[in-house]
């Protein structure tokens, strides 16, 4: 019977929760000196230290996306003192002036204490000498009053960004009967830690996470333990104005005099003189306009030119940080124009029917008001306005959205500004549509679906209501999307843009997943999609390698084993294209939608020309041909087959000198390789026995490569398989004797997927037994 292995290339449900299983478990560092832990589980979910996401395994590829993040991960130890001891256990980037910690007292009040003060030895304060830009502290067990919930308080933003930036609390019931924890620090990858690959290593029992910036990450897998130790938050908020800081900062020295180092070129805010220059600055520079109108404000003025000079001071400060890379620039923190109305604005205040109440508007760079909320300046801080983007995210995506709509809706849109808009679609990350979406409640839905996900963002505004609503529906978004993909099918040249705009789309979050939250169900205009990045794979490699070499990147390690890597400074340059060959693979085995003649014939002409160019390897594409073409896969493999023992007739020796020459992955084992080959082997053979048994040659051949598939891994699909050969060539006898086998191997077998088959083992068992 054919076999889906859990490292192979065939894409089925069963395929995939097999990956899961296989990669399934709980890991650890080695050594493990911060405790940094992650566990797998078969439901495609994962827990990372203080982080949880979901993963997705293809061969021995993984790709995690965290989305609930943590900063502290509290364990339960035992221990009998009358108070709560806590032991610390932080990466390089703990730096306890700024954690604190929270207990409740006697009134039903919380008392906080920075745990700076908690230590004891003042020769521990100082930061250790780690070699990097962070200060590492040596840190001890420290004690607090026994509570019934504890409370623990990242406030690093305030290093960065001053004292208008919130801070983290994380609210935890240890119970007043808990005498010690454990507490790890993971504050700096709540910010820092995004989507990241990696790859399993079968054979070593280990998983290589490549973090977008720094070293890879290795871990092994180790026996499970019992996590009911790790304590559940009961809730997090971020809190701005926190009365309960320290201003460490003021007790710094000052910085040294350095007349060599070069001045950075500082981003400069400042109010523009009318409301028409802000919103033409607004227009150029790509921002938004906020303009405060405050009738009611005797101190408008003064607050105003406060907030300015605390954004600018918050800016200076990214200015001037030294010893890490920055991904953005302080430039880019700039998201608006500022503009605090006067008297000559009357007129505009009038037209606009603005209440005589104090608020702020945002205008977009048309100069229309985007959203409007009754407040003073005094509720809005410069940090907020910088550090927490998703009011801005929230702004810029109603404007964006009003801009889109009027094309979009429009089913003779010229195609440029059709590909213009799926440019912001698919590229811009602050332009969130389905947060205007109005979406129905379905029968029996307490909330629609998109809800939770657009709880976040509406927080810090009382007037949604007033924003607004997208009127592009899911038919037309489609139609356009299946405009653009026939305009550019007789291309002859590579259209960056346009490629750009696919690469994006086949991302995380493609078009129709931004606007409605929800998988598209595939059409013909996505496989033509497809098509155009095969047929464009060389040019659109050749293009990026030209803009590589332009940037100074050394190309060996851009394209190393074959992976095609690409570094941050590279990856959002506008004329990149951001194409691995991993992605059009996936993208390959995902075009199982496609059932129609003329879409088979396309498709299959984009697999010959994939692997034309490198894209895929001849067993990935046998692969791929196996259900669409089983007469040319049989072929194929034949072919392959008899090319490996052309040399000498020993089989092992073309399989070891074809996979020493192999691209894919230099780290990849001959383990996985022997398992992909015995794959291979029994699904062809099988294919042969269910299409071919009556061809003696064939049969034969298929014969010999079920053996192999048995030699090299005794499985119970595999032994299968050559029971049916040997049936049907006429060795009954032996067959029984291997299907015997193969029930036996499944009835024992820990492998649940596997285990699965025995029923239909057994009755091919006894059918062969009365047909013997």
């Amino acid at each position: 019977m054919k076999r889906v292995l859990f490292l192979g290339a065939m894409v089925l449900s069963t395929a995939v929760m097999a990956q899961n299983e296989a990669v399934a478990g709980q890991y650890t560092t080695e050594p493990n000196p911060s405790g940094l832990e992650i566990r797998m589980k078969p439901d495609g979910t994962f827990e990372f230290v203080a982080f949880s996401g979901t993963y997705t395994v293809k061969d021995q590829r993984i790709s995690l996306q965290p989305k609930s993040v943590n900063a502290f991960q509290v364990k339960r130890k035992e221990g009998s003192s009358a108070v709560l001891q806590l032991t610390f256990k932080g990466g390089e980037e703990l730096d306890p002036r700024y954690i604190y910690l929270g207990y409740e007292n006697a009134k039903g009040g919380i008392d906080y204490v920075c745990l700076y003060n908690k230590i004891t030895n003042i020769d521990e304060r100082k930061p250790v000498d780690s070699g990097n830009p962070y200060p590492l502290y040596a840190l001890e067990t420290v004690e607090i009053p026994k509570t019934e919930n504890l409370y623990l308080v990242d406030a690093s933003r305030v290093q960065a960004m001053g004292k208008g930036a919130e801070v983290h609390i994380e609210k935890i019931p240890v119970g007043k009967t808990t005498s010690a924890v454990e507490v790890l620090y993971t504050g700096v990858l709540r910010s820092g830690l995004g989507k990241m690959e990696g790859v399993y290593k079968a054979d070593k029992q280990e998983l290589v996470l490549k973090p977008e910036r720094g070293a890879d990450i290795v871990i092994k897998k180790i026996d499970a333990q019992k996590d009911n130790e790790v304590l559940t938050h009961s809730s997090a908020e971020e809190v701005k104005g926190w009365k309960h800081l320290i201003a460490f900062d003021e007790e710094n020295d000052i910085p040294d005099y350095n007349p060599e180092k070069k001045k950075a070129s500082q981003a400069v805010v400042k109010a523009a003189r009318s409301l028409n220059e802000a919103i033409a600055q607004a227009k150029k520079n790509n921002r938004l306009v906020m303009v405060f109108y405050q009738p009611q404000n005797k101190e408008a003025e003064k607050v105003f030119e406060e907030l300015l000079k605390s954004y600018q001071e918050i800016l200076s400060a990214y200015d001037q940080s030294a010893g890490r890379e920055q991904a953005i620039t302080p430039k880019d923190l700039i998201s608006y124009e500022f503009y605090l109305t006067g008297k000559k604005d009357a007129k505009w205040v009038k037209a606009n029917k603005l209440s005589d109440t104090d608020q702020y508007v945002v205008l977009d760079g048309q100069g229309a008001i985007v959203y409007k909320e009754e407040t003073t300046i005094n509720t809005l801080e410069a940090g907020d306005l910088i550090s927490d983007n998703t009011r801005y995210r929230v702004f810029h995506t109603a404007a964006k959205a009003k801009e889109i709509d009027q094309v979009l809706t429009n089913a003779k849109a010229p195609l440029k500004a059709v590909e213009k808009a799926f440019t912001t679609i698919t590229g811009d990350e602050d332009y969130l549509p389905f947060l205007l979406v109005k979406e129905e409640k379905k029968e029996g839905e307490e909330t629609p679906d998109g809800s939770y996900e657009r709880e976040g963002y509406f927080q810090n505004l009382k007037n949604t209501d007033r924003l607004y609503t997208v009127k592009l529906t899911p038919e037309q978004l489609t139609a356009q999307w299946t405009r653009l993909i026939e305009a550019h099918k007789g291309d002859k040249k590579l259209d960056v843009d346009y490629a750009r705009v696919l690469v994006n789309n086949f991302g995380e979050n493609n078009y129709y997943k931004q606007y409605f939250l929800k998988e598209k169900e595939p059409q013909t205009a996505d496989l033509g999609a497809i098509v155009y990045l095969v047929n464009f794979y060389k040019d659109i490699e050749a293009h990026n390698k030209v803009l590589l070499k332009k940037e100074g990147v050394d190309l060996e390690t851009a394209y190393q084993d074959g992976e095609d890597y690409y570094p941050l400074s590279i990856r959002n340059k506008k004329d990149f294209i951001p194409l691995r060959k991993q992605s059009i693979q996936t993208l390959l085995l995902f075009a199982n939608f496609v059932d129609k003649p003329e879409q088979q014939a396309v498709l299959n002409k984009a697999l010959h020309k994939a692997l034309e160019v490198g894209v895929l390897s001849l067993g990935d594409y046998i692969d791929l041909a196996y259900e669409r073409q089983p007469q040319e896969a049989i072929q194929l493999f034949r072919d392959y087959y008899k090319g490996l023992l052309k040399k000498d007739g020993n089989l092992i020796s073309g399989l070891d000198a074809a996979f020493s020459t192999e691209t894919t992955d230099a780290d990849d084992s001959w383990k996985y390789y022997k398992m992909k080959f015995a794959n291979r082997a029994n699904n062809v053979a099988w294919k042969v026995y269910e299409t071919e048994r009556n061809n003696p040659e064939l049969l034969k051949e298929a014969l010999a490569w079920s053996q192999v598939a048995v030699q090299m891994e005794k499985r119970a699909p595999y032994l299968d398989t050559l029971a049916h050969l040997l049936f049907v060539s006429g060795e009954k006898k032996k067959a029984l004797e291997i299907q015997e086998e193969a029930v036996k191997l499944l009835e024992t077998s820990k492998d649940e997927d596997e285990r699965a088959m025995l029923k239909e083992l057994r009755e091919n068992l006894n059918k062969m037994r009365s047909e013997k």
